[in-house]
């Protein structure tokens, strides 16, 4: 998955310094991850600093099935 060995997603998140800025997080902000439309176990999660890594362990108890009619 992606250039990395191990099963690793990367996200990126637009940053900005101003909190006003539509579209952009800020340090601190609160963030929601979602997987095929089903939120993760851990939310909410808080965007970090400028340029921070983070690593999250998570999960999703229950994915939902699309079946078209």
């Amino acid at each position: 998955m992606g250039d990395y060995p191990v099963d690793f997603y990367t996200l990126l998140v637009p940053m900005d310094t101003d909190s006003t800025i539509p579209d952009k997080a800020f340090p601190g902000n609160e963030a929601y991850i979602y997987i095929n439309g089903t939120a993760i176990d851990e939310n909410p999660v808080h965007i970090g600093s400028y340029g921070q890594t983070s690593y999250l362990d998570i999960h999703v108890k229950h994915m939902h099935k699309n079946i078209k009619k």
